[in-house]
């Protein structure tokens, strides 16, 4: 009888063992040392750095005293930086006076620290400023020449043997010379622009590491980048979908490792937003509506309009890409008019960004290269698009300095890569896209250096704002303020003259757009006072005075300089003059009751036994509802001519 095998005696299973899968580095070494790369990476700083040089002696302009050249928290040095960091990023310009002299509120303190950095050690020095600009514009495009390896993996064209054809040297190349840039570069102010992308592709550069080596310092080197791109520019949040989306087109490691990156990319996230709630008081926005055009371009239009403005806003964005020209600073009310459905050019333009949109989309699944480039286009374009919130202005071109990395990532790709598959292995129209390329390339260097010499001084910059935009009302007015700023240092008659009358028109120009725009009716009057200074024509005075106050009798000038008369000019009666008809025959018709009465009482506090003053005080104060003070003012003023019983009838 054979013995029943024991359940020891039965032969173990044998355990399989999971074999890791392999997968080929990201990162390889030497990678300076390979085809003349170190060369190329010098190229593209120099090339980025010193196509800058002619801004290096510029002074300050523009926006550069707001954060910069009269921001008395950068102006404390060192000792400023806690409250740059603590503090809404324009109040050191601004102080805490009403925030919405400017649309919305902003955080972005890193590039008020290093501008604060600056001044400790060199003092207000402009060209400081702008070789810190230019430097960190150079190493932003190193690092897209870095980057470029890792997002054109295995594209290899008909020139890689070609270091100078190589689709990441074209790509950086391109986004160093494009003169869309020009703003953000010459501006010192532009320095948020350049940081802000600097931080969000740094972050990408070291995702990328991480999903090749799982080091967690590559994680925290990421949310360093991250978070200093958001306090350089709230922009930089779009990245939460272009990183992720980068390392899914263009890795093929576990979705396990983009989930720890996206979460630590949300993480920052949400500690950025919890400080600048703690600094601004809000989120997005404080709910306060905003009514003035200047800080809301849309506010006159309906919703049709507005968003067929948008989208030929959108257009344009394309169209400077590909064709950069003509170059302006001010796309302000109504730089772009007002647009209906109707027009072709915005059917043409939400036509193109429909396609985007769908390409976008269909490549995701096969990681088609175009389709990451359409999708990082679109999100981060989406922050400063006006869709979703309104950004203060139509468009600008500083705007589209991240969103121009697609363009110049699109151009080298298919020019070099899909254009020679479709045309025969022999053609001589193989070599169209390297002379395509060289023709860009030249053509946005000569755009270039055309364009700087406009942010050389405000006359320079916005005489061809006006040129480029000629129905901006703002630069219009910047443009006249410019030339009333060199009236007033001018020591030649002939030319003193020449340039009020010239700025005078601006001033003109800019309410004819814009009628109720109370910065160029405080330049009209204030123009009418120059006058009025050399010629001593009262009447002229009070006559366009009174002009300005049938669109705005609130201006503060205005109410300034007739406190002013009052002191000091000798013909009282005809200041009295003055205030009765302004009062009686201007303001009260037009429901202006309280300017109606200050203006008629600096009359009255002239003399108060004028029957005229009597009687206008009686009519103000009767048309605010006060009819006992009213009374006594008709009482006296019929005591000191009963003839003025005729005027109510």
């Amino acid at each position: 009888m054979k013995r029943k095998p024991k359940k020891t005696d039965r032969k173990k299973p044998v355990k399989k063992t999971r074999v890791k899968k392999q997968y080929e580095p990201i990162f390889k070494q030497g990678f300076w040392k390979a085809d003349r790369r170190l060369l190329a990476g010098i190229m593209v700083i120099l090339a980025a750095f010193c196509l800058y040089l002619p801004v290096v002696n510029y002074d300050f302009i523009l926006d550069d005293k707001i954060v910069y050249s009269e921001n008395d928290f950068v102006q404390e040095g060192i000792g400023g930086i806690w409250k740059i960091l603590s503090r809404e990023t324009f109040e050191g310009y601004l102080g805490e006076q009403d925030q919405s002299l400017v649309v919305g509120s902003r955080y972005r303190p890193l590039s008020l620290v290093t501008f604060a950095i600056e001044y400790e050690l060199f003092g207000l020095n402009p060209t400081v400023g702008h070789i810190g600009n230019g430097l960190l514009y150079g190493l932003t495009c190193l690092l897209i020449y870095r980057l470029m390896f890792l997002m054109f993996p295995g594209k290899k064209s008909r020139w890689s043997d070609r270091w100078y054809l190589t689709m990441p040297f074209v790509t950086s190349i391109l986004f160093a010379l494009h003169p869309l840039h020009s703003e953000v570069v010459a501006n010192i102010k532009g320095r948020d622009e350049i940081m802000a992308l600097l931080g969000a592709l740094g972050a990408l550069y070291f995702a990328f590491r991480y999903v090749d080596k799982s080091h967690w310092k590559w994680l925290f080197f990421m949310g360093i980048c991250y978070f200093l791109g958001l306090m350089a520019k709230e922009n930089v949040i779009t990245f939460l979908a272009v990183v992720p989306a980068a390392i899914y087109f263009f890795t093929d490691r576990p979705i396990k490792k983009n989930l720890i990156v996206s979460g630590l990319l949300v993480g920052v996230t949400i500690v950025y937003l919890l400080i600048r709630m703690q600094v601004i008081g809000y989120l997005l926005s404080s709910g306060q509506e905003i009514t003035q055009l200047m800080n809301n371009p849309f506010v006159e239009m309906n919703d049709a309009q507005k968003y067929a403005t948008i989208f030929l806003t959108l257009g344009k964005y394309i169209q400077l890409l590909f064709i950069p020209w003509p170059l302006t600073h001010d796309y302000y009310p109504y730089a772009i008019a007002i647009q209906e459905w109707t027009n072709i050019p915005v059917l043409i333009s939400f036509a193109l960004y429909a396609a985007i949109g769908v390409f976008a989309l269909l490549g995701i699944r096969k990681k088609k290269l175009y389709s990451f480039w359409f999708i990082y286009y679109l999100a981060t374009l989406s922050i400063v698009s006006n869709l979703f919130f309104p950004v203060g202005t139509f468009m600008n071109e500083r705007f589209i300095y991240i969103s121009s990395l697609a363009f110049c990532a699109l151009i080298p790709w298919f020019l070099l890569h899909k254009l020679p598959e479709s045309l025969p292995q022999n053609s001589k129209l193989q070599v169209s896209g390297p002379l395509l390329i060289g023709f860009w390339a030249l053509a946005y260097i000569g755009i270039t250096l055309d364009r700087l010499p406009d942010w050389q001084s405000p006359l320079a910059l916005n005489a061809s704002a006006v040129s480029a935009n000629p129905g901006s009302a703002r630069a219009n007015l910047f443009y006249g303020t410019a030339l009333f700023n060199k009236y007033r240092v001018s020591e030649d008659a002939e030319e003193r003259n020449r340039l009020l009358n010239v700025a005078e028109h601006q001033f003109n120009r800019a309410i004819e757009i814009y009628p109720t725009y109370n910065s160029a009716l405080n330049m009209k009057a204030g123009v009418a006072a120059e006058r009025y200074r050399q010629h001593r024509d009262i009447d002229r005075l009070l006559h366009e005075f009174t002009e300005v106050m049938r669109v705005n009798p609130r201006l503060s000038y205005i109410r300034e300089y007739m406190e002013f008369l009052n002191r000091t000019f000798s013909d009282k009666q005809r200041l009295m003059e003055f205030y009765y008809h302004l009062g009686i025959e201007v303001l009260i018709p037009q429901g202006f009751l309280q300017e109606a009465h200050f203006y008629i009482n600096m009359g009255y506090e002239l003399d108060p036994n004028s029957a005229d003053m009597n009687y206008a005080m009686f009519r103000v104060l009767e048309a605010r509802g006060q009819p006992n003070n009213a009374h006594n003012h008709w009482l006296r003023a019929v005591e000191l001519d009963p003839g003025i019983r005729n005027r109510l009838n």
